[in-house]
């Protein structure tokens, strides 16, 4: 029997390209979207958010990057998934196992996160989902290979039998996925920060599946290869706004995070389908006016918490977790566009009217536990995780095309810091997926094809044909690669001296300014903008003397000894005057407040002390022999431990000239 190729907009293809739908959404949940997403945050079994620090914060918890700073994140992840499906069919056959093939695919990400004043940050960036574009055999050989049962040439061949999963899915590959989002996130207090994003989930589907016009009549087969048409569904552009939320309060040693990601208006899209229509008889002749229909699937709200605990500064432990209220999709909307079918033999014409398909989805719940552990001197951070989520599916309405299950996360990682606030991630995570008999499946064979005889008796009252019963057997592997760099720990470049001006002898009274407060007007200031309360010569600039002096501003990263902010611009005064000043010798003493262990403390204070001092060295070519460094950790305060700003008070960077 000769197959012929017509263009058809049925409510089978749609029902195939709504299964993929349920899981466009930008989640982490359900066969599309294996899991979440992030090479740093895979080590710790994606617990990130009350942590949410760099501009993975975009993704999880937008309030996280008002501890950011400036940086430039490029990550990407691959993720190897294996499956199988053993298919009993309508008559209870059980049909020759099946391999899944799903081409690993890069999971990319570029972020970059930028203050915009001291409390507001900015971040932008582009990334892809965790998708997993399922593939399945087209055809089964009796010696247990694989053929191509939908060409002529396959349907010809005795050796060459039909898919057993063809009424749920041939492919998905073709289609592609990518979030585009804008974040700002203000920090009204040190403690506090609010932060609101727009992501927008952009991209196409394509793929393709089997359809049967088995009426339970002229065909008493439901499962007759004969009656199988193939249709291949695409829909471009799909575009779908969102918004999203979130909170974070931080002290030095516990942070509490919230975020919500929601898309206010369901998926919309026109999608164009082509269908070769089944070799009986019945079609010869056959043809269709029409081929889009409109579609439209809601999409669900996600909740994440979480908790961090920073017990000392090179240990952090968060427990997550997150909700996505996936029951809100009961249905998908399909509208047919003015779809006919005309000339079928018996039948005549009739036209492809509106059909809302079940979805009946569960609520997802992920528990999540990770940390991560900073040694060597600060040079190596290492993680891990555990993470549990619920399927997105019962066992009713799994298919090989909603393929999903129960899963269990492990995941490790690590940092390598390459140079100052230059890191490189790697992250593996093993992907434990439950296996799943099913037995009671209620997911019917698409019959669109040949209308009710009746408006009361469906094509397949003879016995409904159900696909998704049969044995599930799922497992994965994820490896990422990614580098983060901190722009504003970088070595701030040293600015040239101007080329001096020649003296004039007209002099133009300037008016009496002090911009910086240090007793020199501007006029004659060599040094502006000095640090407030710093002690200056008759120039204008910096000296050191033999008290010692607190600049404000020289602030590192909680836990780290990374330089942020305006600590640069402050020590160019103090490279400035030991410049100008040869002959001085300083000592750069690091302090902690009283939080953690005496012993973190003291290292954690040196480790600051020397940043400062190599800093000095490499830009401003200072004689390492005039610089002492020293860690004194917690051993000195000025302020009480008890409150964050005596704490604040006590976390400090002094300098003091070395008396001769």
């Amino acid at each position: 029997m000769t197959k012929s190729t017509l263009p058809f907009s049925g409510t089978a293809a749609l029902l195939v390209l709504t299964g993929v739908l349920a899981h466009a959404a930008p989640a982490e949940a359900g066969g599309l979207f294996l899991t979440d997403r992030g090479v740093r945050p895979m080590g710790r079994g994606f617990a990130f958010v009350a942590g949410a620090d760099d501009p993975q914060s975009i993704w999880y918890n937008p309030a996280g990057l008002s501890w950011s700073g400036q940086q430039l994140l490029l990550d990407a992840s691959l993720t190897f998934l294996r499956g199988d499906f053993t298919r009993i069919d309508s008559g209870g056959n059980t049909l020759p196992t099946v391999d899944l093939s799903a081409p690993p695919i890069p999971i990319p990400m570029i972020a970059y996160s930028h203050p915009l004043r001291d409390d507001l940050v900015l971040g932008v960036g582009i990334y892809a989902p965790n998708a997993s574009l399922l593939s399945w055999p087209r055809g089964v050989q009796a010696s247990g290979g694989t053929c191509d049962a939908t060409t002529q040439e396959g349907f010809d061949d005795p050796n060459c039998s039909a898919a057993p999963q063809r009424y749920s899915l041939f492919t998905l590959e073709g289609s592609l996925f990518l979030n585009v989002n804008a974040s700002l996130a203000w920090k009204p207090t040190d403690n506090f920060s609010i932060g609101v994003g727009v992501p927008v989930l952009i991209g196409s589907f394509v793929g393709e599946t089997s359809i049967s016009a088995c009426d339970g009549l002229a065909c008493s087969q439901p499962e007759d290869p004969e009656w199988d048409g193939v249709t291949r569904f695409s829909l471009s552009p799909i575009i779908a706004p969102g918004i999203s939320l979130g909170l974070t309060y931080a002290t030095d040693v516990v942070r509490i995070g919230a975020s919500m990601v929601w898309h206010p208006r369901a998926i919309r899209g026109e999608a164009e389908l082509d269908v070769r229509l089944p070799g009986a008889p019945i079609f010869d002749g056959a043809r269709v006016d029409g081929n889009k229909a409109d579609l439209e699937l809601s999409l669900p709200v996600i909740l994440r918490a979480g908790v961090e605990v920073r017990p000392t500064p090179s240990l952090r432990i968060e427990a997550a977790l997150v909700w996505e209220h996936w029951a809100s999709q009961t249905a998908a909307k399909i509208t047919p566009k003015n779809v006919w079918i005309r000339d079928a033999i018996a039948i005549g014409d009739y036209q492809v009217g509106p059909i809302d398909i079940p979805r009946n989805m569960n609520d997802v719940f992920s528990v999540r536990l990770g940390g991560e552990f900073t040694t060597l001197e600060d040079r190596l951070q290492i993680r891990a995780g555990v993470n549990y989520e619920n399927s997105s599916f019962d066992d009713a309405y799994l298919t090989p095309l909603t393929l999903d299950s129960s899963k269990f996360i492990v995941g490790l990682g690590a940092s390598v810091r390459l140079k100052d606030g230059l890191w490189l991630d790697v992250s593996y995570a093993h992907v434990f997926l439950q296996d799943r008999q099913v037995r009671d499946s209620a997911v019917p064979q698409a019959n669109p094809i040949r209308p009710p005889r009746t408006p009361d008796r469906p094509p397949t009252e003879g016995g409904v044909a159900y696909i998704g019963n049969g044995d599930y057997n799922m497992e994965a592997d994820i490896v990422g690669l990614g580098i983060r760099w901190s722009i504003g720990t970088a070595a701030a470049p040293v600015e040239e001296a101007p080329e001096p001006v020649e003296e004039v002898e007209e002099v133009v009274e300037a008016p009496a300014v002090d911009s910086d407060n240090d007793g020199i007007l501007d006029v004659n200031d060599t040094c502006p903008q000095t640090p407030r309360g710093a002690t200056v010569d008759a120039d204008g600039c910096l000296v050191m003397t033999e008290v010692a002096m607190v600049l404000p501003d020289v602030q590192f990263l909680s836990g780290s000894n990374d330089l942020v902010g305006d600590a640069f611009a402050i020590l160019e005064h103090v490279g400035t005057s030991l410049t100008r000043h040869p002959e001085v010798r300083i000592r750069i003493s690091g302090h902690t407040d009283g939080q953690g262990s005496s012993r973190n403390n003291l290292r954690l204070s040196q480790q600051r002390a020397n940043t400062v001092r190599d800093w000095l060295v490499s830009q401003f070519q200072i004689d390492a022999s005039r610089l002492e460094a020293i860690g004194l950790g917690e051993s000195q305060p000025v302020a009480e431990n008890d409150t964050e700003e005596g704490r604040s008070q006590n976390r400090r960077i002094e300098f003091q000239r070395i008396a001769d």
